[in-house]
């Protein structure tokens, strides 16, 4: 199943985006200004605090139970938006790490969604930093922590297959340079 299939199109257009060999499909959605993350995390938050107040069975200032879903929903659509924005900085950061892994892109796509998915929760908008420079380390830690262990690291942690993988590629570099076996 491809990851596109998981997320709904919201009856936008998709755009075909190819990476090396494989064709994926992600939606077509403008760029995020600063002020389109603000409004969205807030309403996120928005819709976060009306499930904890659903759950609890509190009314806060009033608010009626109907009122509370429809919060939910937009905090869920905001959710689904920000996702769909930032898709492009997932596959390419997939496409790049299965340039230097020989890994399936989508396989890698899927890791990095999920990181995508941990940043927009732990984003804070009030530090006024812009989400991709908060989300591009936590998407590119996901995808090369799934790239190193199904890389053959298996028996290794996280950093001590990144720093297999820095030694193997400046071996590499080396013996390009070297024109020999090292």
């Amino acid at each position: 199943m491809s990851v596109m299939a998981l997320w709904k199109t919201g009856g936008r257009r998709l755009v075909k985006v190819r990476l090396d060999d494989m064709l994926i499909t992600i939606p077509e959605v403008d760029l995020l200004s600063a002020r389109d993350e603000v409004r969205l995390a807030r309403t996120i938050e928005a819709g976060l605090f009306a499930a904890e107040s659903l759950a609890q069975d509190r009314r806060p200032c009033g608010a009626s139970e109907e009122e509370l879903r429809e919060l939910v929903g937009l905090g869920q659509s905001a959710r689904e938006e920000f996702h769909s924005a930032n898709l492009r900085l997932v596959a390419s950061l997939a496409h790049r790490w299965a340039r230097r892994t020989s890994l399936p892109v989508d396989e890698l796509l899927q890791e990095g969604c999920v990181g995508l998915g941990e940043a927009i929760l732990r984003w804070d908008h009030g530090l006024g930093l812009r989400f991709t420079t908060f989300a591009f380390p936590l998407v590119n830690w996901a995808i090369s922590g799934a790239a190193m262990v199904r890389c053959g690291e298996l028996h290794a942690t996280i950093s001590q297959a990144r720093g297999a993988l820095r030694l193997q590629r400046h071996r590499e570099e080396l013996q390009n340079q070297l024109s020999r076996e090292v």
